[in-house]
């Protein structure tokens, strides 16, 4: 997956020691991404695929992406291997009964495409620095017989122009426009401390607005996908089929795997994509628009002697605390779903009021600015109990 340093969470952790004169801290520290791990979660009919198995066993999961669903509710989910000379596409259905309908190997390095080059090529083009924002590579699948389609697309920050130019071996890139605007310029923020009512047991902070969740930019939409639901459990799942469907994974977004990024950058500047905790935090602000009360939460589990680490949610359903997870098909009401895939020794973290503002670490190399909406995933939040967390119920047995 492409999953962050802590919380890609969506990936594995590391502890490290901070050495000091005098005291000698355990700090958690957030592991490179392993983009495995998520794609086998969210897509585990490409899991089981036999022709992505073999694929596999020569090239190890790199970032991958997937495409917004199409009208027939397909989507592409494009793979590159971690040398970006190789790419695995496949056409799945988005749904209960996820398929793989078509699968496709492009082979970079033959037709002279790899990653590196490509990005060579449009840094040539457009120097300025941060001018390429990002670079994937886009997989179309053709009706039968013809043949799919490959390239490159980029997106630049270059005003309002769309522009393509030509690769060797003919070969297009797709340039994508981009105007950045700041998070002041992102949408309606609503009036914070929201206070929720008819929920036993819950606090104001879980229905609040922070530098993460803006609820009531999202009321409007969730309202209106909601109409004719009856419970508060009704109206969360009709949130949590809109997140999966309509917010993709996305990992080539730049210093996406540092930070939690805010659900406005990620609705807005990011086009909706995002890994696992942007989708967490999403699915939360359009729980908090219903006034449903949600929270945030942080896994840690071993996978192939690997620590690893995650973000989901829990609702309240008006008596109970209820998991979500818009990463995983099968994510609704499921806190089980992580052993269902194999996992081992789940733990699980609270993770509560996120402030830009907690932490003055780096967030992995990347300088962590106060008020842009992208916190560090864990010390900007207060965690409890500390990593790796705790054993709960319905996760961890």
């Amino acid at each position: 997956m492409n999953e962050k340093p802590w919380t890609a969470l969506c990936i594995g952790l590391t502890l490290f020691v901070a050495s000091q004169v005098t005291v000698q801290p355990q700090v958690p520290q957030l592991p490179m991404p392993d983009f495995a791990d998520d794609l086998r979660g969210r897509h585990p009919e490409i899991e089981a695929n036999g022709e992505f198995r073999g694929w596999r066993e020569s090239n190890p999961v790199g970032p991958w992406h997937e495409s917004a669903t199409s009208a027939q509710g397909l989507r592409t989910v494009t793979i590159e291997n971690v040398l970006g000379n190789r790419v695995f596409g496949a056409l799945v259905t988005i749904g209960r009964d996820a398929r793989v309908v078509r699968t496709t190997t492009v082979n970079l390095e033959a037709q002279e495409q790899t990653r590196g080059q490509a990005r060579q090529l449009a840094g040539a083009r457009w120097p300025k620095p941060g001018q390429v924002r990002q670079v994937k590579p886009v997989i179309e699948f053709r009706p039968e017989p013809n043949p799919i389609e490959f390239r490159w697309e980029f997106e630049i920050d270059a005003g309002t122009s769309f522009d393509t130019y030509v690769m060797p071996k003919d070969s297009q890139i797709a340039v994508k426009p981009l105007s950045i605007r700041k998070i002041g310029m992102l949408g309606p923020v609503g009036a914070p401390g929201t206070a929720a009512t008819g929920a036993a047991g819950s606090v104001k902070e879980d229905v609040a607005d922070n530098e993460l969740h803006h609820p009531a930019a999202f009321v409007q939409a969730a309202q209106q996908a909601t109409q004719g639901a009856t419970t508060d459990q009704d109206r969360a799942r009709l949130r949590f089929d809109l997140v999966h469907k309509d917010y993709p994974y996305g990992a080539y977004i730049p210093n996406i795997v540092n930070f939690t990024w805010s659900d406005l950058l990620t609705r807005d500047l990011n086009q909706r994509e995002g890994i696992c905790d942007e989708l967490a935090v999403v699915a939360m602000s359009h729980l908090r628009a219903l006034n449903i009360p949600a929270r945030y939460k942080l896994l840690s589990w071993r996978n192939n002697k690997l620590e690893k680490a995650h973000a989901a949610v829990e609702y309240f359903d008006g008596t109970t605390w209820r998991h979500m997870d818009t990463g995983r098909g099968q994510g609704f009401n499921n806190a089980a779903v992580y052993r269902l895939e194999g996992k081992l020794d789940i733990r699980v973290m609270l993770a509560r009021l996120p402030s830009d503002a907690r932490s003055t670490q780096d967030a992995y190399g990347v300088k962590d600015v106060d008020g842009d909406g992208r916190l560090h995933p864990y010390f900007d939040f207060l965690v409890s109990p500390s990593y790796p967390g705790q054993k709960e119920p319905g996760y961890s047995y």
